[in-house]
């Protein structure tokens, strides 16, 4: 029979005047372990109990003299009944056993990952690491943790109670002071709260729900509830096995999908033991089915788009990892195993991990706006493996600058005086600045004036870094330096290499990775090292590595210069380069697999046909001139992407009028979407500054605005997906410029739109924006602040926007290379051009400098340009000089 806890008590002080009472005492029987707090007839009475138990808990109350009340924290619900002396807060219901093994989580070995341990340690490189890479072995050798557990739980002697408890709250200040005692609690509240639980009202719903089993039922619950998962394990082990111990293979280490595949279903036996949902990964597991099916239905379910079902008929296991999830922020496959990689092994150990797993990933699933000037495949996924690494190096030297720095500001952040602090807070902004800069080694000004500011302290006006006394080096010495450190992996760490750094290991995994792709073009010796070379000299570029923290300059001493990285001396990397090779070379052209040549051939016709799909961010700015002849809209112009859950009907007809009436012939159409793709590469660059002020002259009006730089907000959500920008922004311009439109219908009719309004403006979609990027035209001070549609800001004419578009289309057709520059800056001006420069979305080019802009005057006002100000207040037609027609818009 199972046994019953009658009651069990603890006393804890929350503070000096609150003291915390918990009754114990068992409800019912579970019938699964994924479900221990779930289950409907569970809860149902739990909730009966509670009610019947407040009847007592109001008689303690009413009997218990108290004092007058003191006023103290008290929760909500405690507000509500100021009479009351003890509160009782919600039950839990738990299984004996789970609770015993949740303590036991450090010892536990279902619950620390030993598999993916076991799967993960064979890359590991320390003499820790391979340590206890041998050891999660052999303990997975003897008997799998699941099968540890089976072990553990065999036996008459196990735990199979299981537990209702209840909270209560003793308001302690609320008692008279002579009755403040352990004994007067104990005796008036303690006891009678224990006697109530023989009442037939509360102890009828409990037995009505008690269930006897034969002895030792409930451990084997939790095996049998598991077995998919652990039967699953026992296969993915097997795999495993076969692969470790094949003396032909140097490569020990799986697919990274299926040691993240064995990684979830680890978590999920978690879940089952202990019933804690924070072991859960739900942003990967809800996706794969695991975590939705034990929290929702009370049984883990695996979907097919990660595992063929037909393998497992065959005794085997195969990953479909062509459709892995993808963290869309870094574009970097979503994991399950950081936890024990880093417990285990270090830091170091999962970023190369990670980093090997983004590249493999890669190589299927390559992003179309990375290197679009270059041709080759194998090349383009090799540059962006090296990229992939050169991150790792920037969160190293970001490590470095705010280590070092935030020593020196620590004691000065506390100084006695204020100027002190102030200059010490100043450089503490400028270095958190600096650290959210996405291109923290480039010379750009709107980064590299932060990183002046944060390292060096202004003293005699001279914020200039320390430049290495070996002098300006060319960026092919910079890689030099990464492969010498790749090809001599034991010899004494060097610059630019880091010390406690993970960018080593990285770029060494990286490496073989980059040569695997050059083995697999059938590449000789010294071709293999140049695509290399080639590779991180491209990424570099690419990622503006202008200069790189150094060690400190000689001091004149004997001995070996110093190896460890400086923050204050920085090395250039300005010196002329010699030229890159063709990215199209023939050594390389010539052993494209059948497979790229068939997708490049693919995607050719495609976008030479009118009909053919196409994407309008896989096309990109530089490229944008290919596409002009296109008949049909992007793939990202779908209502899907417009996220109108929730909206009005007339924001979802509008949406539903643009999309039916688009027509990529229309100029207006066609400059839509080049805006929107200008708009979203800006991204979350999209907003103007807070602070503006409307120029003295109308005539300055278009220059001061052309001349306003691109900022994120921090409180702006939902600003990093460029898909859903594309379509909200050509819904956006068609429906202002369309009378038929149902947002112009609503304009005329004076009816709000403050759904449409809050939609848009909070992405930085607004009426000013459309000035910005030169679809729009200002006519007063107004369109600074809270512009009105049509009177304020409105749109241009019919023949100017056929002449916008011919100018934009023949300039997008002039070059190949700075077709999309010139247009921009004929549309946008200077300003935009730098931020999608920085961004990367466009090539640099060194252009004079623009003839200066007529600032605002110092006598007119500046206004706080605010979110809520974003919006513009429309004026009917018929009203237009009437302030009270005036609507948001």
């Amino acid at each position: 029979m199972s046994s019953v806890v009658l009651f069990s008590t603890s006393l804890t002080y929350t503070n000096s005047s609150q003291t915390s009472i918990q009754i114990l005492s068992t409800a019912t029987s579970l019938d699964s372990p994924y479900i221990p707090s779930h289950s409907p007839r569970l809860l149902e009475t739990s909730s009966l109990i509670v009610s019947q138990l407040h009847f007592t808990i109001a008689s303690i109350s009413s009997t218990v003299k108290f004092a007058l009340y003191s006023p103290i924290m008290l929760p909500p619900m405690m507000m509500k009944t100021m009479t009351m002396t003890i509160f009782a807060m919600a039950p839990t219901l738990s299984v004996q056993l789970a609770v015993r093994f949740r303590d036991q989580k450090r010892f536990h070995s279902v619950q620390v990952g030993k598999i993916t341990a076991a799967m993960t340690g064979s890359a590991a490189t320390s003499f820790t690491g391979r340590s206890r890479w041998v050891s999660a072995s052999d303990f997975c050798n003897r008997a799998l943790p699941h099968q540890d557990f089976v072990d553990k739980v065999d036996g008459d002697d196990q735990p199979q109670t299981l537990r209702f408890e209840n909270t209560y709250v003793l308001d302690v200040s609320r008692l008279d002071v002579a009755h403040r005692s352990g004994r007067y609690v104990y005796n008036h509240i303690v006891t009678p709260l224990l006697r109530a639980w023989a009442h037939p009202s509360v102890i009828q719903p409990i037995r009505d729900t008690v269930v006897a089993f034969r002895p030792n039922i409930i451990p084997f619950l939790f095996i049998w509830a598991t077995y998919p998962i652990t039967s699953l394990q026992d296969r993915m082990w097997r795999m495993y096995r076969a692969l470790a111990d094949n003396p032909n293979l140097d490569d020990k280490q799986m697919d990274p999908s299926f040691v993240e595949m064995m990684s979830m279903l680890e978590r999920i036996l978690n879940y089952a033991h202990t019933g804690s949902a924070q072991v859960l990964i739900r942003g990967l597991m809800d996706r794969v089915w695991l975590s939705l099916g034990v929290i929702h239905d009370g049984l883990p379910a695996i979907s097919s788009s990660f595992i063929s079902y037909g393998s497992l008929t065959a005794d085997s296991v195969a990953i479909r990892s062509e459709d892995w999830p993808v963290d869309r922020a870094t574009r970097r496959p979503m994991t399950s195993s950081r936890r024990v990689q880093q417990l285990t092994y270090g830091e170091d150990h999962y970023e190369t991990y990670e980093a090997k797993f983004t590249i493999r990933h890669a190589i299927n699933h390559f992003p179309q706006d990375r290197y679009p000037s270059i041709q080759n495949d194998p090349l383009r996924v090799a540059c962006y493996a090296a990229e992939i690494a050169l991150r790792i190096y920037f969160d190293d030297v970001k490590n470095l600058v705010n280590k070092n720095v935030m020593l020196e500001l620590s004691p000065l952040l506390l100084s006695t005086s204020s100027a002190v602090r102030s200059a010490a807070r100043s450089r503490q902004h400028a270095l958190a600045s600096w650290l959210d800069s996405s291109l923290p080694l480039s010379y750009n000004p709107t980064t590299f004036q932060f990183l002046l500011l944060a390292v060096r302290p202004l003293t005699d006006g001279d914020l200039n870094l320390i430049h290495s006394s070996t002098g300006p080096k060319p960026l092919s010495f910079f890689v030099s330096e990464i492969l010498y450190m790749c090809n001599h992996p034991n010899s004494r760490r060097r610059p630019p290499f880091i010390k406690g750094g993970n960018f080593l290991p990285v770029i060494q995994m990286a490496s073989k990775e980059i040569l695997a792709i050059a083995d697999a073009e059938l590449l000789q010796h010294a071709d293999r090292l140049v695509f290399l070379s080639d590779a991180l000299l491209r990424a570099a570029r690419e990622l503006q590595v202008n200069h790189v923290p150094w060690s400190p300059n000689p001091s004149g001493r004997s001995g070996n210069p110093s190896s460890i990285i400086s923050h204050h001396t920085w090395l250039n990397l300005g010196h002329s380069d010699a030229p890159l090779t063709s990215p199209n070379a023939p050594f390389l052209s010539a052993h494209q697999s059948a497979l790229a040549i068939a997708r490049r051939t693919s995607e050719h016709i495609q976008a030479s046909d009118p009909r053919g799909r196409w994407s309008v961010l896989a096309i990109g700015l530089p490229a944008f001139n290919s596409i002009l002849h296109k008949s049909i809209p992007p793939s990202e112009f779908v209502l899907e992407n417009a996220s109108l859950d929730g909206s009005p009907q007339y924001v979802r007809d509008a949406y539903n009028h643009a999309i039916s009436s688009f027509n990529p012939s229309l100029p207006l159409h066609q400059l839509a979407v080049f805006v929107a793709l200008i708009f979203a590469n800006l991204l979350p660059s999209a907003f103007a500054p807070k602070d503006i002020a409307s120029p003295s002259t109308f005539d300055a009006y278009l220059p001061y605005i052309r001349s306003l730089k691109w900022v994120a907000r921090k409180k702006s959500k939902g600003t990093t997906d460029k898909d859903p920008f594309i379509v909200m922004v050509i819904t956006f311009i068609l429906c202002l410029y369309d009378h038929d439109s149902p947002i112009i219908k609503r304009l005329l009719a004076c009816e709000s739109l403050d759904n449409w309004v809050s939609k848009h403006s909070t992405k930085g979609i607004t009426a000013f924006m459309l000035c910005r990027l030169g679809l729009a035209i200002p006519t007063n001070s107004r369109a600074f602040r809270s512009a009105r549609w049509l009177k304020d800001i409105k749109p241009l004419s019919h023949s100017q926007i056929t002449t916008k578009h011919a100018t934009i289309s023949q300039l997008l057709r002039d070059s190949q290379k700075f077709g999309a520059y010139n247009a921009i800056l004929s549309l946008a001006g200077i300003s935009t051009i730098d931020a999608l420069v920085d961004a990367g979305c466009l090539p640099s080019r060194n252009l004079p400098l623009p003839p200066s802009l007529s600032l605002p005057s110092s006598s007119k006002r500046t206004f706080d340009y605010m979110d809520a100000d974003d919006g513009l207040t429309i004026a009917s037609i018929d009203t237009f000089n009437k302030q009270k027609s005036a609507r948001k818009y």
